[in-house]
């Protein structure tokens, strides 16, 4: 699948684009049937929400799932990576965000960042330059805590603040902090926007946007599963180890385009 020039501009113009229905049906019972095995604890790269202990986080799927490792090279993907990227890329890293429908505490959500920023610092990823893709594993709507971009704001380069937190067990972090005095003037100049579509549909998003999510608590599951996609000549220069390392550096070459369906033969 290509996109037409009219979705590149507006990618380019306000840092995402959200297709619906990329994946069929069948498509994404597929890519459902993948969560049992990605959200088992003793896969080691499963991470859990402190508030409800439920699983939060699961890192680099595409590298142990087979289903998932073929989602990572589907020319619905790559293709328009290739495209809003303009060059060759590979796959940097992949990682499943879920919050389960309510039960005794709502799952909660993500405060606003920019991917970018980690990828920087913790990797050595020298420009700005790389995509996300999120493949909605599940019907997103405003009700089961979408994920909330600032349009416009990837134009605006790295824009937080780096502070140290002190963690529940005592140690110390850096993290860093959008304040919310900037977050109210992009949210003046360009809105602020909920992804959401039905189960299939795919959202790209620059790696500068600044973006969050709320608590779910609604009784409906949000799962997406991330792919991001990084030109071949951004190489991070020092990358963690385990779940985040690339299987390879080398160019993407999609698979066919019924690769999902064929996954079992």
């Amino acid at each position: 699948m290509d996109l037409s020039q009219a979705q590149v501009d507006a990618y380019r113009r306000d840092g995402f684009l959200v297709v619906e229905r990329m994946f069929s049906p069948a498509e994404t019972a597929v890519l459902q049937a993948t969560l049992p095995e990605i959200t088992d604890p003793s896969r080691g790269k499963v991470f859990f929400d402190e508030a409800s202990g439920a699983v939060r986080v699961s890192q680099g799927a595409h590298l142990y799932n087979e289903t998932l490792r073929r989602l990572s090279l589907h020319p619905r993907l790559v293709r328009p990576a290739q495209q809003l990227l303009g060059t060759a890329v590979h796959v940097y890293q992949s990682r499943l965000t879920i919050k389960p429908g309510l039960e005794s505490v709502p799952a909660s959500g993500w405060d606003w960042h920019q991917d970018f920023e980690a990828w920087h610092n913790d990797d050595g990823m020298p420009e700005p330059r790389a995509l996300v893709t999120f493949t909605f594993m599940d019907d997103v709507t405003v009700a089961n805590a979408p994920l909330l971009v600032l349009p416009r704001s990837h134009h605006r380069g790295l824009i937080g603040t780096s502070v140290l937190v002190k963690a529940k067990d005592g140690s110390t972090y850096q993290d860093v902090i959008i304040e919310p005095d900037s977050l109210r003037e992009m949210a003046q100049q360009g809105g602020v926007i909920a992804l959401t579509g039905p189960v299939g549909t795919v959202a790209f998003m620059h790696c500068l946007m600044v973006h969050a999510s709320g608590e779910n608590i609604s009784p409906l599951r949000r799962a997406l599963f991330s792919v991001v996609f990084n030109p071949v000549d951004n190489r991070p220069q020092h990358p963690r180890e385990g779940p985040y390392t690339p299987a390879t550096w080398d160019p993407v070459r999609p698979l066919a385009d019924d690769c999902l369906l064929t996954t079992a033969s």
